[in-house]
């Protein structure tokens, strides 16, 4: 395995470590809570990669096509979190 790789591992390890600490403090949200902090975070999560994109990619290239999709994605299921934080407050 290459350095590149091993550090790829490395963030990727640090990445899931983060998201199994944040679940644990969210378990006691009410439900239309942790929904709405979770379409933010999606939502902020599509805007930190659109920055990204912008400083990093080459307009029109493969990488570029790639997040901007990805960036779609995030969105679009931040707003269908959103929704369902929605019907819950009701």
């Amino acid at each position: 395995m290459s350095a590149p790789e091993q550090v790829g591992d490395l963030y990727e390890q640090l990445a899931h470590h983060n998201v199994r600490e944040m679940a644990e403090g969210l378990m006691d949200k009410p439900a239309d809570a942790l929904l709405a902090q979770s379409a933010d975070a999606l939502e902020e999560a599509a805007a930190a990669l659109a920055c990204a994109v912008a400083v990093y990619a080459k307009p029109g290239g493969e990488t570029d096509e790639r997040w901007q999709q990805q960036i779609a994605q995030l969105t679009a299921i931040a707003a269908a979190v959103e929704q369902l934080a929605d019907i819950g407050r009701r």
